[in-house]
């Protein structure tokens, strides 16, 4: 494992992330702040990774008088073009409950597979990449190391907060008229702002059916992944029973719920006859054993017209 620190004077984090995303096969970001001159600098490497099938993640905050919805836009539509390409805005409106999403982590892994990390203070703009003073750390190391792996895991739960949403067009529509309320004289819009947040938050809200059985609460559990990273993506079982579990709410025992997720995935794939439900399909099919899992078609469409 190795450690420095960058604060933009001299090397700039841009630098940073330019040498590391040279080699990368998978690029994982989570930032407070997001424009489009700070996208510029790390958008071509992106489209290389999707471009060679490689693994992208940009996550960010709700803060439109900074983002411009051209951005979100550009990113919503590389998510909808990649399967492998997961974004998501945090849209937790009541901050007063949860505070603001202020995280700055920037991921590479190499073929070589050496994991490069930079946690800070540097937002994805070009202030937080060149200009400003900003204090950075880099870390350096395997996958197997355990600062790696404390990151990957962190990074996991940023992704997976159940405030992430995927941008739809009425979402970024939604967007784009709050961003342009903001940006004007908020005491004279101060109406039109608070009924443009309420729209936005009605269609943010979560969907309106209840899982009631360990299966509903498996389908829903990927369905709200795949909300966030798109249709077609596997996600690991450990990951599907986390959300599952939170949709359960504790109605079931928690000694036996890694074993039932598990035989609820296994005894309704799309490769089982008789009593399956062929809800879900294997990344590596009938006999895999990745432990990756997505929605079938039927486990899309479930109970997806009640909403």
């Amino acid at each position: 494992m190795t450690t420095r620190i960058v604060m933009n004077n001299g090397e700039s984090l841009g630098d940073v992330l330019a040498q590391n995303l040279s080699d990368a096969r998978t690029f994982l970001v989570a930032t407070a702040y997001l424009n489009a001159n700070g996208l510029s600098r790390v958008m071509p490497a992106v489209e290389r990774i999707l471009d060679g099938n490689g693994q992208v993640s940009v996550v960010h905050g709700f803060y439109p008088q900074i983002t411009e919805t051209h951005t979100v836009r550009d990113l919503a539509r590389l998510a909808d073009g990649f399967d492998q390409m997961r974004y998501g805005v945090y849209t937790d409106l009541d901050r007063s409950l949860e505070g603001s999403f202020h995280p700055k982590m920037y991921m590479t892994h190499s073929r070589a597979d050496d994991w490069r990390v930079v946690i800070g203070s540097s937002n994805l703009t070009k202030g937080g990449l060149s200009s400003n003073l900003e204090v950075n750390c880099t870390l350096t190391g395997s996958a197997s190391h355990p600062a790696i792996r404390q990151c990957r895991t962190v990074f996991d739960r940023i992704r997976n907060d159940q405030n992430m949403h995927r941008p739809s067009i009425e979402w970024i529509d939604a967007y784009d008229h709050i961003r342009n309320l903001e940006l004007k004289n908020r005491t004279q819009f101060q109406d039109e702002t608070k009924e443009a947040y309420a729209k936005l938050f009605e269609i943010t809200q979560t969907p309106s059916w209840i899982a009631k059985t360990r299966v509903e609460c498996v389908i829903k559990a990927l369905q709200n992944l795949e909300d966030i990273s798109g249709d077609g993506t596997y996600h690991h079982i450990d990951e599907i029973r986390l959300e599952a579990w939170r949709i359960a709410k504790g109605r079931f025992q928690k000694p036996h719920w890694a074993d039932g997720v598990r035989q609820v995935l296994n005894t309704n794939t799309i490769y089982r006859e008789g009593g399956s439900k062929k809800l879900f399909e294997r990344e590596d099919g009938d006999k895999g054993r990745s432990g990756r899992y997505r929605l079938s078609v039927n486990g899309r469409l479930y109970r997806r017209n009640d909403e």
